[in-house]
């Protein structure tokens, strides 16, 4: 892309919240930042003229447990296979998010497993 495009400078940045200001303070002409953080940018800089363009990959999200903790996996377990189910887990993330919660083969394979391997469906 570098050769493409004659004058491109790419800079990387620590973290988001520095190459917001850079974006804000017109120090660089575009940035590949979470739509998350984009939404937030513009409600709360809605005079600063940005505009998300495109999304080129979704930003998954997890949780960590440690593994000796076994009760807090179990519990985090059945309540994300009942929140997916019930779609109280896709009103979450469309709330905090702006987006669906997406659920790819890997997810659904793992609630169906998780389901599968509950005591009362051995």
């Amino acid at each position: 892309m570098r050769a493409n495009v004659p004058g491109l400078q790419i800079v990387r940045y620590q973290d988001d919240a520095t190459v917001v200001q850079a974006l804000i303070a017109h120090q660089i002409d575009a940035a590949a930042i979470p739509d998350g953080v984009a939404k937030d940018v513009m409600k709360q800089q809605a005079d600063a003229g940005l505009a998300i363009k495109f999304t080129f990959f979704h930003q998954p999200n997890a949780m960590a447990v440690r593994l000796e903790d076994q009760e807090m996996r179990d519990w985090l377990n059945k309540a994300i296979i009942k929140m997916t189910g019930s779609g109280e887990l896709n009103k979450i993330s469309r709330k905090w998010t702006g987006n669906p919660l997406i659920v790819d083969d890997t997810v659904a394979e793992f609630m169906l497993q998780s389901w599968i391997n509950q005591p009362a469906h051995r």
